[in-house]
């Protein structure tokens, strides 16, 4: 396996584990597929208040989807239209809303900084640890930035517990877990800090993952 389709495994398991703050739940009312519109059931929107949001898909026949919105109506309920394409049965399946936060690997963003979200992290490739026959260890550093102390509190928690979840073979909404991810362990962080420059919170935090070569 090659190391870009790792660092695209790790980066759609933390985006899938830290969506970033829940705003609200709701049901779908209808969908026009050739616009990627989603009429909701209940909540309301400013114009475009929810543009850049995570839509993830906790209910019915397309759970587990996730979605990026791109515009929303000044309505209520709120017209949602979103980036990627839809299907027609998504009507009727309960969705949730995140903030979310922009995950990119090293080839996608060089620098941190470069990410323009408010929530964001960063993956860096990974060194080898060990190697055990048809088995190797790796290990990645992730760069997390937040813009308080308590949201990058609740990264690290969400870190920890996908982990867990991955490894219980719990079912993470937003992320399958390919064949090649034996498994995956939280090594340890540096101490977070406060960027009196950027007034941002940050922390590196480093995860092995062992894939199988076979």
């Amino acid at each position: 396996m090659a190391d870009d389709s790792e660092l695209d495994y790790i980066r759609t398991f933390l985006g899938a584990i830290h969506k970033g703050t829940l705003i609200f739940n709701d049901t779908v009312a209808s969908v026009v597929t050739a616009t990627k519109t989603v009429v909701l059931t209940t909540n309301g929107a400013t114009l475009n208040q929810y543009a850049g949001y995570h839509l993830f898909v906790t209910g019915g026949d397309n759970t587990g989807d996730t979605y990026t919105v791109v515009t929303c109506t000044l309505a209520t309920p709120t017209t949602l239209v979103v980036a990627e394409a839809i299907e027609a049965d998504l009507a009727a399946d309960t969705v949730t809303l995140y903030t979310g936060v922009t995950v990119k690997q090293i080839e996608e963003a060089g620098n941190l900084s470069l990410i323009n979200d408010t929530q964001k992290m960063l993956v860096l490739p990974p060194e080898i640890v060990g190697i055990y026959a048809t088995r190797v260890l790796k290990r990645y550093l992730v760069k997390i930035s937040e813009t308080t102390e308590a949201t990058l509190t609740a990264a690290i928690n969400n870190v920890q517990i996908g982990i867990e979840k991955c490894n219980r073979r719990t079912a993470i909404i937003g992320w399958t877990k390919p064949s090649a991810w034996c498994y995956i362990k939280f090594i340890n962080s540096n101490k977070a800090f406060c960027n009196f420059k950027t007034k941002r919170y940050d922390i590196d935090i480093y995860i092995d993952v062992e894939w199988s070569t076979e």
